[in-house]
């Protein structure tokens, strides 16, 4: 009614607070920049302005290229050498230099606000556990060493003080986590015993990280103890059945004259998700974050991840907060994540795929039933892999309006059962277990063998997947028994197909591959490959990177294309479409999805000579693109 209740007070941030006229008590502010803070936090501070929040901080991207630039000519190009011992040189170097850029700028914009980061890691802030007892707690949880990326315990003062800052992207509320695992006959099935036994592709040269959720594997049993396998001992050292099973899929000696692991000579690096002793939301969230962190300091190739990341806030099925982040460290670090889809009796919604296997640039596997033979006629679908992703409306906020078609592919996942580890560990649990916790470690044993037969693709994880969904076999029945077979497109349970270990050693030994990096205005690309008309059916898999975040302001991408977006770090994906031409000119086949970063044709050669392969995008969205074709 015109009464005056209050005076205000704008700061340098362009942050208005509002105070009681008589007590000057602090009423609420607002901010010209609230569109960085997300709908989740700004819904926790209407709950109750008094808290102290945990949340995780955004940076706006470095530019990757200029901090590159630091590293020796001999070592700098992306361009495969022949040499998996200068790759490895390659890919430590970038990793350091991009470490220290990125610990540099994160440290840069704590001190900016707290002094010095020492002082934001050694200082507290009251938090309310959930026994109603206030504790203290570190102001900084996290700075990454890797992305542009913190884990923060904030006052809401803090929190609108830093909405301000030019380099601020986003900061968003950081949801409860808990990490729980995805809980013999199989390398005979995806054929990675021929590539191990007849081949000789054993993993040799390769670098394995494994992320686990409740333990390490126990590098004591027989079928662990030959293998070259180094835990992380900065954690709890306690072993688990999981971890162990998981290990022996991928590295397993020779137990009874059978040898276990597909890839038995790669080099493993093992960690796990070690929460026992940590209270708060931030602390929790933030130690997925370092120990995948003290994996690529290790220089691994290929991270196994057979856990799902559960929260009660972010539904399942769609790009989170951990599929953003593990999606920028694919993106910068050359590193390929193996993730399990999920499994239904783990979930409220039971088919929904879990995070970390929303991820755009990783690859998500799912989990079917060999019966227990070699055979591929009997083989299903195991009930309760999960494939379901949930759209977007189109009116919701934020650049993404689908998500990652997942899995990508599926691998065996029922009735596991390693000679040598057949009774429980711990004496606890079963005797065999399942689910597509043991299908991801037989896809990252086949990558340790496909960088064992081409050690300059340990680099190059686009064409790794490239050539694993190339190469998948196709027919399998789902659920219901019905047999898909010959479909051009990824299939909505089981992706590309099943895993063929064999299949993806020919074709990066045959050198059917290429990547290419496209500047943004490039909207087609053409190459030619040769065909005989007596071959059987040929696939083609092209796959492309996400960018998730915004480097900097390219010349001809301003701010207008993100001032919309409510999560501005992030870039818009390509949509490229896929087209094969014959000899004659004539359009084979094509595929024009509009969901994720992969599109796969399968055709029946009729006419021999040069086929066309095409590629198109249909908007100009991002300064350069990352494009990987392999074909079968």
């Amino acid at each position: 009614d015109g009464e005056k209740i209050g005076w205000h007070m704008v700061d340098a941030q362009g942050v208005i607070q509002l105070y009681d006229k008589d007590s000057h008590e602090y009423i609420f502010a607002i901010t010209s920049n609230a569109e960085k803070i997300t709908d989740e936090l700004l819904e926790k501070i209407d709950e109750n302005s008094e808290d102290t929040f945990p949340v995780y901080v955004w940076l706006r991207d470095i530019d990757t290229e200029a901090a590159l630039s630091a590293m020796p000519a001999s070592v700098s190009t992306r361009a495969i050498s022949g040499d998996g011992e200068s790759v490895q040189e390659y890919i430590e170097q970038k990793r350091d230099v991009l470490s220290e850029a990125y610990s540099s700028y994160n440290n840069d914009f704590v001190d900016s606000f707290f002094g010095n980061s020492a002082v934001a890691e050694t200082s507290t802030v009251t938090y309310r556990t959930s026994s109603t007892q206030n504790v203290e707690i570190p102001t900084v949880e996290f700075e990454s060493e890797y992305t542009p990326f913190c884990l923060m315990n904030l006052t809401l003062d803090q929190i609108y003080a830093m909405v301000g800052d030019e380099r601020v992207a986003e900061i968003g509320f950081v949801p409860e986590v808990e990490y729980v695992p995805q809980a013999d006959i199989g390398a005979a099935s995806v054929q990675g015993d021929y590539v191990r036994d007849t081949n000789g592709y054993t993993g040799e040269g390769a670098i394995v990280g494994i992320l686990e959720a409740e333990g390490l594997p126990n590098t004591s049993l027989p079928v662990l103890s030959g293998a070259d396998i180094t835990v992380n001992g900065a954690v709890t050292q306690v072993t688990s059945d999981h971890a162990s099973r998981v290990t022996a899929i991928i590295c397993g000696q020779e137990v009874g004259g059978v040898t276990i692991g597909m890839a038995p000579d790669c080099k493993v690096y093992a960690t796990y998700t070690d929460v026992q002793n940590l209270i708060t939301i931030t602390a929790k969230q933030a130690e997925f974050m370092k120990q995948m962190e003290w994996l690529l300091s290790q220089g691994v190739h290929v991270i196994n991840i057979s856990m799902c990341v559960y929260s009660e806030i972010h539904e399942y099925g769609t790009y989170s907060l951990i599929d953003r982040w593990a999606d920028h460290v694919d993106m910068n670090h050359d590193v390929l994540v193996v993730s399990s889809a999920g499994n239904r009796k783990y979930l409220e919604d039971p088919l929904h795929v879990t995070p970390v296997g929303m991820a755009y640039n990783g690859i998500t596997v799912g989990a079917y039933n060999d019966m227990d033979t070699t055979a591929q006629a009997d083989d299903r679908m195991r009930d309760g892999s999960c494939y379901v992703e949930v759209e977007r409306e189109e009116n919701d906020p934020g650049p993404f309006i689908y998500h990652a078609e997942k899995p990508d592919l599926v691998a065996p996942g029922t009735n596991i059962v390693i000679p040598g580890l057949e009774a429980p560990i711990s004496g606890e649990g079963s005797e065999v277990d399942d689910g597509t916790s043991f299908a991801a470690p037989f896809v990252t044993g086949t990558v340790a063998q496909m960088i064992d037969a081409k050690p300059e693709l340990s680099s190059q994880p686009g064409i790794l997947k490239a050539a694993l969904l190339a190469s998948a076999f196709r027919t399998l029945p789902i659920e219901d028994g019905t047999s898909i077979h010959g479909t051009y497109w990824l299939n909505d349970q089981f992706g590309a197909g099943k895993l063929d270990a064999k299949n993806a050693i020919y074709v990066i030994t045959s050198g059917n591959y290429i990547y290419e990096y496209l500047w943004g205005d490039t909207m087609s690309y053409t190459f030619t490959m040769y065909a005989n008309a007596s071959e059987t059916q040929m696939r083609v898999a092209l796959t492309w990177l996400k960018q998730s975040v915004l480097t900097g302001l390219p010349t001809g991408f301003g701010h207008e294309i993100y001032a919309s977006l409510n999560f501005i770090d992030d870039r818009p994906i390509a949509d490229w479409d896929l087209e094969i031409y014959d000899p004659n000119g004539n359009l084979v086949v094509s595929s024009t999805t509009e969901n994720g970063n992969v599109e796969i044709v399968a055709f029946d050669p009729l006419v021999t000579g040069n086929y066309t392969i095409k590629i198109t995008k249909h908007a100009n969205v991002n300064e350069k693109e990352f494009v990987y074709l392999a074909w079968w």
